[in-house]
């Protein structure tokens, strides 16, 4: 998914590509999938899109800002949380059919979110600002990350526990305690680092 709405789809693990009709010419920033039908998709000025059916169609549903959305995460099927732009956070407790605002704790744009299951969740960005969530996105606290800490583009968590984010520079941050503490890890570049992901553990 990209600039103009652009959105992408195989069935074939990736040798074919076809365009699917996303309704929008908005920038779309990040795209999720939770199991091979649903999955919710933010963007420039609020965007929010979701498909019931492998992205063979696409729903708008308000977001309720006018703010640039960064990314978005699943925990369950119903729990879907998107941030942003000015510490933006939105959680829907309806797998994104409607969606409420909630206080982040940070003005900071937020790059990124991981929510691994129905109660924990973390979103960082700009600044290196981590904040966390342990009541299923209702609420957020922030987590204190090493001073100088640079922007935090994407984060991963594959547990309650265990958590990765990336940014600029070739920053790696790791955490083993539901992100109480972050160590940096060499990634070898000095590339800025925009996601990371796990395709099993330990395999990312």
């Amino acid at each position: 998914a990209g600039d103009g709405g652009v959105i992408l789809r195989t069935s074939n693990g990736g040798h074919s590509w076809a365009q699917q009709t996303s309704g929008t010419t908005s920038n779309i920033n990040h795209l999720y999938f939770r199991g091979v039908r649903q999955g919710w998709a933010v963007g420039d000025d609020g965007l929010l899109l979701r498909t019931t059916n492998g992205g063979s169609t696409w729903i708008s549903n308000s977001s309720g800002t006018s703010l640039n959305l960064r990314g978005i995460s699943a925990g369950t099927d119903s729990l879907v949380v998107a941030v942003g732009d000015l510490g933006t956070v939105l959680r829907s407790a309806d797998g994104g059919q409607s969606w409420g605002a909630q206080l982040s704790n940070t003005i900071r744009n937020l790059r990124s979110v991981s929510v691994p299951d129905g109660t924990n969740g973390w979103a960082v960005g700009q600044d290196g600002r981590v904040v966390r969530t342990q009541d299923g996105g209702a609420s957020w606290t922030e987590q204190i990350v090493a001073s100088g800490t640079p922007e935090l583009r994407g984060v991963r968590f594959v547990d309650e526990n265990r958590g990765w984010a990336v940014g600029t520079g070739g920053s790696i941050l790791r955490t083993q305690n539901g992100g109480d503490s972050w160590s940096s890890i060499n990634s070898g570049t000095t590339a800025d680092l925009e996601s990371v992901s796990f395709v099993s553990n330990p395999e990312g």
